[in-house]
C-alpha cells in the first residue's frame, strides 16, 4: 500500500522530505517493484532507483508524497 493508493510501478514519485537526510535535495524516486507499489496490498516496501544518481534503493509506500511529471 502507498499514500497515493494507486499503482506506482514504473512511475516517478517525490519522497517526503522529512524521511530523508537534510543534505538530500533531489527527492525523485523511480518505483520498479515491491508490494508498496500497489494500492490493495499489505506490504509497504518499494524498490527502484534514485533519479539523482541512478543508484538502487528502497522506500516505503508511506514515504511517497506525490507523483512527478516527467516531460
Amino acid at each position: 500500500m502507498n499514500n497515493l493508493r494507486m499503482d506506482l510501478t514504473g512511475k516517478t514519485v517525490l519522497v517526503l522530505k522529512k524521511v530523508l537526510k537534510p543534505s538530500i535535495t533531489d527527492r525523485r524516486f523511480l518505483c520498479e517493484a515491491g508490494f508498496g507499489c500497489f494500492k490493495n496490498t499489505n506490504g509497504k516496501q518499494i524498490y527502484g532507483k534514485w533519479l539523482c544518481d541512478n543508484k538502487d534503493g528502497n522506500i516505503t509506500g508511506y514515504d511517497v508524497e506525490s507523483l512527478v511529471e516527467i516531460i
